[in-house]
């Protein structure tokens, strides 16, 4: 039985001839993968520069399909930015309701929250009994 050598080879010239051609085809492979992204970035920029003149070209019809939508999204803002304005005058009245009463009991009137606030509007320590009334 012989004994195993060494990989690649205990021969130094062949493993210096090995080396060489490895790196080589290292190097070729490198040279090959560059030659492939220069060419993905060209036709990258060519994609691009078609994706341009077809929105130039079609940019009429491309922007009536955005009419409708743009305008129902519109309307259905200015709904409910009306009744968020009318939410927050009626929580505003609230809270200007509670701050005369809230003095004659000696609480202060820091215990109301901001009008922006998402807590409901009357003091902070009777918010207990909002949370009783909802669960009954």
């Amino acid at each position: 039985m012989t004994t195993p050598r060494a990989w690649p080879t205990d021969d130094k010239k062949t493993e210096e001839a090995l080396k060489r051609a490895v790196k080589k085809a290292e190097e070729e492979t490198d040279d090959a993968w560059e030659a492939r992204l220069v060419g993905a970035r060209m036709s990258e920029g060519l994609a691009r520069e078609q994706l341009h003149a077809f929105i130039a070209t079609n940019f009429a019809a491309l922007a009536a399909e955005l009419v409708g939508p743009c305008a129902e999204a519109g309307e259905r803002f200015n709904r409910a930015r009306g009744e968020l304005v009318e939410a927050m005058q009626a929580k505003q009245a609230l809270l200007d309701q509670w701050r005369p009463l809230l003095g004659a009991a000696g609480i202060a009137v820091t215990d109301l929250p901001p009008a922006a606030a998402p807590e409901p509007p009357m003091p902070r320590s009777l918010s207990g009994l909002v949370r009783e009334e909802t669960a009954a």
